[in-house]
Formats: C-alpha cells, structure tokens, sequence
C-alpha cells in the first residue's frame, strides 16, 4: 500500500513538475509544417525518422557558400542544417544528404527563389495521360522532390519560428567550435514498405477527400446537353502546406464566382428552365495524386454498383457507400462541351500582360470557340491576349481533370483554359511557393466564364453585357483561401467549416457521411448547393445536408435547407476496395499498373519539432565535479555524523 502511494505522489508530482520543466527546457514550433510522409505501391517517400526522433546542433546555411563550406568539410557530431528557403532544391538536399545531416530546417521567406522552383516531375502526372494526348514537357523547373525518401525530417519554419531558429543558428556560427543550440525532430512512420501492404496490415489510409459536383434543375437529366465546368480542389508540395495560388486556388474563384454571378435573375432562372442542356460544376479533390476524384467519378459512372441500398435515403447506396446515386445518370456521350479551368491567375512574367491560352480536344465545337474568343473580347480590357497555345503541336492538352474522361471517351469535346502557352508560368508549380495570383485576373475571368456558360447554356451568341461577377467576392474569396477559410464568408455556410489547415493539400480518405465532410469540400458544397438553387431564399435551418429532407432533394446552402442537385462523391483510387466486415482496405492487384496507389502512414506518438541549449562540455566537467564532491562531502558528512551520534547517545 505504501509503495502505491509513494508512486502515485510520484507521477502526480512529475505531471505538475515535468511539462512545466519540458517548456523551460524546450521551445516548440508548433506553427511550422512538417515534411511529407507518404508512401505508393513501390515503397515509401517523403521525410521520417526514426521513432526516437533525430537531434543535432543548429548549422545556419544562408548562402551557397556556407552550404559548400558544410559539405566539403562537416562539422564532428550530428548537425541539423537551418536552410535559407531559396536554396532548397533536389541538388541542395542530395548534397546535405550525402554529409550526414539529421535534419533540415528551413527558413521561412515571403519570396520564391527568382528563377522559380517546383518539387513536381517536369512532365506531372504521365502515368495517367490518354493515348490521344500527345507527351509535353510542362514543367521544366520540376526536380521530383516530392517523391524521394529522406531518412530524416524536414520542417518548413513559420514565419515566428524562424525569427526564433535564426539567430540561434547565427549564436552557433559565432561561437566557434562549441555550438550551444541544437534542435530534435521526431517525425516517425508506422507504414515500413509500400502501400500495399501497409493498408493490409491497417498501417495507412489512402490519400484523398471529397469531390463535389453540382446542377441546375430537379434532378441530372439523362437526355440533355451538358456543359461541364471543371476545377480542381488541391494542391501539393514537399510540405503539407501548398497554398496552390495558381494551380488549385484560381481556378476554383473563377468558378464559383461565376456560379454566382449566374444565380441572379434572370440568369437563374434561363438556367433552371432549360430542358435541352444542363450546367454541370464539378469541383475534384486528389488530383495532385493521380486525378483521384476525377478518375474515381469516370469509373463509378461507368461501373458503380450497389450490394446493398442505404436504409432510410432513397437515392443512396450503404456498401459501398454512397449518399448520392444521382451520377448514375451521367451520360458521357451527352457532354457537349467541357471546359477546364487551370491555372489561371498570373501573368506573363516577361510583359506583365494577362494572357489565356486555351488547348481544345480534336472535336471541340466551332461555337465553343467562337463563344470563347466573344467573351474574352468583352473583357480585351482586362485581358490582354486569348489564343490557341501555338507552342506545343495539336492534341497536347495539359494534366487535367479531363485526361479522366478522355481516356475512354476520345471524342470528348473539350477545352482547358490556362494562363501559359507550352511551359507553366507558374515557376513555382507545386511547391510552398505557390502563393500569388492576380486578383483582377481572375475577376475577369470569372465573367468571361459565366458568359461563355450562359451562352452555351442557352445556345445563344449573343454577349450578356449584365452578366458580371462580383467584385467583392473575389476579393473576399482571394482572402478566405489565404487564411485556411478561417473568413466571414465561409461562415455564412457552416460556422464548424473554418478555421482549418491553411493548405490545399487534399489529406486522407475516409468513408464518411456528408454532415462529416469538412473543411474546403463542404464550402465549395453549400455555396454551389446555394448557387444552383430554384429557390435561395430556402427553408428550415441547417448546419449539413443531414439536416434536411435528402429524399426531396433538399440539401444544405448558405445554412437553409434549398432544393438542389448538388452532392458529394468519393474522391480516392478507384483501385482500392473496402472490406466492410473487416474494415481494411483491398486492392484490385491486376490494375495496380495503372497508378502509384498514395498512402498516408499512420503514426504513434507526439510529432514535433523543438529547439534548445545544451551545456558545453566543460560545464558538464564542472557539474560531474561538483557532483562527485557533494556526494565525497556528503559521506563525509554522513561518517562523522553517525560516529558523534553513537557516542552521544548511547540507544543508538
């Protein structure tokens, strides 16, 4: 009982005493963003270590000479680099790789290195181009970072925490040979191999998210005309913290500022009461890893099927879960025109003009394209040049959503809009650096697109000079995916929505119900639900779309419950099975060909990243000293004590 008591008083005293003690010791960067720490079929990439963590002393590298300096002659014991942002690259990290570093922090900057930096391949995603896409090398600047293993950890320092890291780094460098600050990182992984069998062994979950799709009308005819508006919802980068400016972001203001700008009467209404054709928005998450929401929507609309239908939602499928079966009606062959909007928000680094170039499928329409260059023209204030790409050979469209489609429907007519002609623009395509876009770009072409969609939409040629988008929610929308959502406009539509992760990266996949899908698909989910309505004003309050009566077609808007056709859709390999019995993921092993299968690993344990002093070996010298004195004089003391004691008093 005693030696119970003593040990409880024990841990309960180290609980008050030791955190306390730990903050004192250490400082934590708890705003900084960790590496990537994926895996695919082959193996594993990203940066982990071991589960202990790695330490080592701070070594700043803010030119390329002190990087040359390290690694012509590294320093004795373990060193973590503290790296200037603008010279990381694949050749810098290799270099610090191959003089034994234990980690890398890098330091926060406002700008990107001046000739660009992109950590994706140079052709992104060749695995998944159609064979009536010819090859294009989109993205010189790419090094395929992204995808090596590191055996340590890299952390991309806030803007505080490098203002912190700094100066302990630069208090190395003067100090000479001891180096008093040093840094631990602990970022370890469960998964050990590959994707395959770590979602066996229930180790990770595959990257993904949600989609979301949307319409006008009661229902997703099966007979009309559609016209496809596409976007993607993600980005990524080395990091889990990609803005994605110009490769996600632009994109998906351009829509949905043109969905609003369309949900006015009377424009409303001439889309809601169209029969022969219908406005389809389509908004994909994943597609940085393999095109997984548009991949996974093509193959479920051409092989979905129910084994057992959902207990109290009409329309819906239990296994495999689905809260919609409304894409079912989706007809490829009834498309009669997709148009893709990718990267469209800077301008020509070299002129400074804003420019589109538009890449059209071999059996895009003439009056697609003559609808194109009318709107444009309406905006030639705006926009400076709109042409056809002239500096890549026809039938090279760049990565997008509609390889998805076009893999089995090559007749597909389509076009996909981009602000560069051949190579990116964006320098920065798929790094932390993808951070800027021009606002009054993308104001225009939000209204070029909500004329070109009206003038499909009702087959007309004629320019609605009143159709414009609204300047103000640009703007807002411009702040609001800045700041992670964590804006009042977001709130509008759910106030759990925000705040959350300042990034685009598209996380894990998980089966969920709609009310428990969060984050950026639930926002893009009520503002078009609210879009798209017959009827905005809506009806009883609502905080999901679990809030309303689903088999009526009710969903959830700007927290009203509003008649829509706009849904949710599961945006993860179209490879992999789940196993309802045994809650493990499967995978259809005769087309593991066809894609990289991305994973994310699980782990155990506190992640972090923390800075702190140690004592110099001659103070550890003094301490040893000092120790072995006190504990001499003390048995000293002890003796003597004991001995004058005896004699004092003779009972003892």
């Amino acid at each position: 009982m005693t030696s119970s008591f003593t040990f409880l008083n024990c841990f309960l005293l180290c609980s008050v005493i030791c955190d306390p003690l730990d903050n004192d010791i250490y400082r934590q960067m708890s705003a900084s963003t960790p590496c990537i720490r994926l895996l695919n079929k082959d193996g594993r990439f990203g940066c982990a270590t071991r589960p202990s963590g790695s330490r080592g002393t701070l070594f700043l590298m803010d030119t390329e000479e002190k990087v040359t300096s390290f690694v012509a002659k590294p320093p004795s014991g373990s060193t973590i680099a503290v790296l200037e942002s603008t010279l990381f690259n694949d050749h810098t990290v290799s270099r610090l790789m191959d003089a034994d570093v234990a980690g890398i922090l890098l330091l926060f900057s406002k700008h990107a290195p001046p000739e660009g930096y992109s950590g994706e391949d140079k052709s992104p995603q060749e695995l998944f181009r159609p064979n009536s896409v010819k090859p294009f090398e989109w993205n010189p600047k790419g090094d395929g970072l992204i995808y090596r293993e590191f055996g340590f950890g890299i952390v991309q320092l806030s803007d505080s925490d490098s203002q912190h890291v700094e100066p302990l780094a630069l208090a190395n460098e003067e100090a000479g040979g001891f180096r008093p600050f040093a840094a631990d990182l602990r970022y370890p992984m469960d998964a050990k191999t590959n994707s395959i069998d770590c979602l066996k062994k229930d180790l990770c979950l595959p990257v993904g998210g949600y989609s979301v799709w949307s319409t006008y009308g009661e229902q997703l005819s099966e007979t009309a005309k559609l016209i496809v508006v596409a976007v993607r919802m993600d980005a990524t980068a080395l990091f889990h913290d990609p803005l994605g400016s110009d490769s996600a972001v632009s994109g998906m203001i351009a829509m949905l500022a043109a969905a609003q700008a369309l949900a006015q009467a009377p424009f409303r209404d001439a889309l809601q009461n169209t029969e022969e054709r219908q406005v389809v928005y389509m908004a994909y998450q994943g597609e940085s890893y393999g095109f997984l929401g548009s991949r996974k929507l093509a193959e479920d609309i051409k092989s979905f099927k129910c084994d057992r239908d959902h207990d109290t939602l009409d329309e819906a499928c239990l296994i495999p879960y689905a809260s919609s079966l409304e894409f079912k009606k989706f007809k490829i062959e009834n498309i009669q025109s997709w148009i893709e909007l990718s990267q469209i928000g800077l301008e020509n680094q070299d002129t400074q003009e804003k420019e589109i170039f538009y890449y059209p499928t071999s059996t895009m329409s003439d009056a697609l394209g003559t609808r194109l260059a009318a709107a444009f023209q309406s905006q030639k204030s705006q926009i400076n040049v709109f042409k056809k790409a002239d500096k890549v050979e026809a039938d090279v469209i760049p990565p997008s959503s509609l390889w998805s489609f076009l893999k089995d429907h090559e007749s597909l007519p389509g076009v996909v809009l981009t602000d560069h002609n051949g190579v990116y623009t964006n320098t920065n395509y798929q790094s932390q650096f993808d951070r800027r876009v021009s606002e009054d770009f993308l104001r225009a072409m939000g209204t070029v697109l909500a004329r070109v969609i009206y003038m499909e939409a009702t087959d007309s040629d004629e320019i609605p000079d009143a159709l414009k988008v609204d300047t103000i929610l640009v703007n807002e929308l411009a702040e609001c995916f800045r700041d992670g959502l964590s804006c009042d406009l977001v709130r509008e539509f759910g106030d759990d929505i925000a705040p959350f992760r300042k990034n685009q990266y598209t996380s894990i996949y998980q089966i969920k119900e709609d009310q428990d899908v969060n984050d950026v698909a639930k926002f893009i989910h009520g503002f078009l639900a609210d879009a798209t309505t017959s009827k905005p004003k809506g009806g009883d309050d609502c905080a999901s779309s679990a809030d309303c009566d689903q088999n009526k077609g009710l969903r959830c808007g700007r927290k009203k419950c509003v008649p829509t056709v706009t849904n949710f859709h599961a945006a993860v390999d179209p490879v992999l099975n789940f196993n309802y019995d045994t809650s493990i993921w499967g995978v259809h092993k005769d087309l593991l060909d066809t894609t990289p299968l991305f994973t994310e690993s699980n782990w155990k344990g506190n992640l972090r990243t923390r800075v702190y002093q140690v004592e110099s070996p001659v103070v550890e010298w003094v301490m040893l000293f000092l120790g072995f004195a006190v504990l001499v004089l003390s048995c000293v003391v002890t003796g003597f004590s004991h001995r004058f004691c005896k004699k004092r008093f003779k009972m003892l």
